[in-house]
């Protein structure tokens, strides 16, 4: 099948695989009513449903290269979409908690096999301006995704937690355009990325710059004092009377929803402000963690939500076209995945890491993230002096 790589409904389909991006958080809303359900299951094993899709999405990253060899990018991307439904809406008929953790890490490792790609395969079709652009856009559809997600299951929650998993029906859309719109080998990728690639690498094998280790070792961090945002702010919401399981999954939907119009406008911010828009994101996510952190309203933590929506929806497409702008064309694939097992390492160790060191508390958690956040505002705005000073 010929693509034209300029046509919305390739792009769109492109995209679409950007939708599942961020679900394995969304069902966090959930966890007070699963709580109840589960009495001699713990807290911290309830709150691990929604962490340890990451664990397995790290063998899934593994496992994606060698099932690519096998096959081709479009089939991995393919089976990986078809096992996230069958495994995510597993729970909607699952009464074991064993049988639902074993379904939830399958759900993983079948995201972890498209996951790199939804990054890589937008840097084989796109460079420059238009890959940030479009890597926007795919941040934009993650968050209508995992937003829209998130206020259908305060209304789903209704019809009690088993109901709640439906959300995992939305692959559905994916499977439906990637599979029909987006053909098995690339055929309308930038010629003079690819001349360039072919006369000066093709005999190359893919190195990876040590940037790349570098980006991989901050979204390692990010991700560790990000997620308390879906794990912890249910247990806040709910344990200080501030409100019900539903307000604080529309918190998350409006943290979530917020990225939608940031990520549209990505590709401008990033030309505008270049380095500086990832300083400018983690401040806010430092502003409103300690808003979170403080405050026993919960209008001011629609408004946390809001200002957290910004700084996500800005520092993620940053850093994915970080990668692909530090990595050498032949090595975007392999500098990807790099990327993508950092963050889900990051994602499945952070309730590990932060009850730790806060004993549970979920105020002391948001606290601690927004120091984190503070660090690497510190560490980026160096790295973006320095870099400044090379192109000079």
């Amino acid at each position: 099948m010929k693509a034209n790589k300029n046509s919305f409904i390739f792009k769109i389909s492109l995209l679409s695989i950007g939708l599942m991006s961020a679900l394995a958080q969304a069902v966090s809303g959930v966890f007070p009513l699963m709580y109840k359900a589960f009495p001699n299951i713990s807290k911290s094993a309830i709150e691990m449903l929604g962490t340890i899709p990451n664990f397995g999405m790290i063998a899934g990253l593994i496992l994606g290269p060698f099932l690519i060899k096998l096959t081709s990018k479009k089939t991995t991307i393919m089976i990986g979409l078809i096992g996230t439904l069958i495994c995510g809406t597993f729970p909607i008929y699952g009464h074991s908690y064993t049988l639902i953790l074993i379904s939830r890490l399958l759900y993983g490792v079948f995201n972890g096999f498209f996951g790199a790609l939804a990054i890589s395969i937008v840097a084989d079709y796109y460079t420059g301006h238009e890959r940030a652009t479009m890597l926007g856009f795919e941040n934009a559809l993650g968050s209508i995704g995992s937003g829209v997600c998130s206020l259908v299951l305060g209304s789903l929650m209704a019809f009690g937690w088993h109901a709640a998993f439906s959300i995992y029906l939305l692959p559905i859309i994916a499977i439906v355009l990637f599979g029909l719109f987006v053909p098995n080998t690339k055929n309308d990728v930038v010629q003079e990325t690819v001349t360039t690639t072919e006369n000066n690498s093709s005999s190359k094998k893919a190195k990876v710059p040590k940037e790349v280790i570098l980006i991989a070792a901050i979204q390692l961090i990010f991700f560790i004092i990000l997620v308390p945002m879906s794990y912890k702010l249910p247990q806040l919401v709910v344990s200080e009377g501030i409100g019900t399981a539903g307000d604080a999954s529309a918190v998350y939907a409006l943290f979530t929803l917020v990225g939608i119009p940031v990520s549209m406008i990505y590709g401008w911010l990033h030309k505008k402000l270049g380095f500086g828009l990832y300083v400018v994101a983690l401040i806010s996510l430092i502003v409103g963690d300690i808003i979170i952190a403080t405050t026993h309203s919960l209008p001011v933590l629609y408004i946390a939500g809001v200002i957290n929506g910004f700084g996500f929806g800005t520092a993620v497409p940053f850093a994915n076209n970080w990668v692909s702008d530090a990595a050498n064309q032949n090595a975007i694939d392999i500098a990807t995945t790099i990327s993508m097992l950092t963050t889900n390492i990051g994602v499945f160790l952070s309730p590990i890491i932060m009850n730790a060191v806060s004993g549970g508390s979920p105020r002391l958690v948001m606290f601690i993230a927004a120091g984190g956040f503070a660090v690497l505002a510190i560490l980026v705005a160096f790295i973006g002096v320095w870099k400044k000073k090379q192109q000079n």
